[in-house]
């Protein structure tokens, strides 16, 4: 039961992030300010700070994208290790994982239509499903080094 939890619970608690993430008006709202007070430091003021305060109500700017691949990384990485820790992982078994994860990202975007302020966006669900694929590939390749480590050790 441990292990079951201790592999499910990340996943959940990732999906229910995700969730209230996209019920926020501006979820970057708070990361914008920050910025924005760091750059009016002297040692900090520079182009690269400038391009960060800039406040868009784009929802296509490059720190939506961005959050919306790291927050699926997250969720790729959690559903890897929830759906896959009991077997080894193969291809099939990956995409299986990555298309749950892909229905999940779809179904965000439907959610965000009924929040104010926020709409469907085509270039989220590619950017939802970059971070998919970096998670489970983050995750396939720490499964790897730890089976291989494990074949070293049995057969010394």
């Amino acid at each position: 039961m441990k292990n079951f939890l201790s592999c499910w619970l990340p996943f959940f608690l990732c999906l229910i992030l995700i969730f209230f993430i996209s019920r926020i008006h501006n979820p970057y709202r708070r990361f914008y300010s920050i910025v924005h007070s760091i750059s009016q430091m002297d040692k900090f003021e520079s182009g690269f700070a400038r391009v960060l305060t800039e406040e868009s109500n784009d929802k296509n700017s490059w720190i939506g994208i961005v959050a919306h691949a790291i927050e699926y990384t997250l969720l790729g990485l959690t559903a890897g290790r929830a759906m896959i820790w009991k077997q080894p992982s193969n291809f099939r078994l990956i995409i299986i994982v990555f298309s749950l994860c892909c229905l999940y990202a779809l179904s965000d975007e439907i959610h965000q239509i009924f929040v104010p302020g926020r709409i469907f966006q085509i270039q989220d669900l590619f950017s939802d499903a970059t971070g998919i694929i970096l998670g489970l590939s983050i995750y396939s390749f720490i499964q790897s080094r730890k089976r291989n480590h494990l074949l070293r050790v049995n057969a010394e």
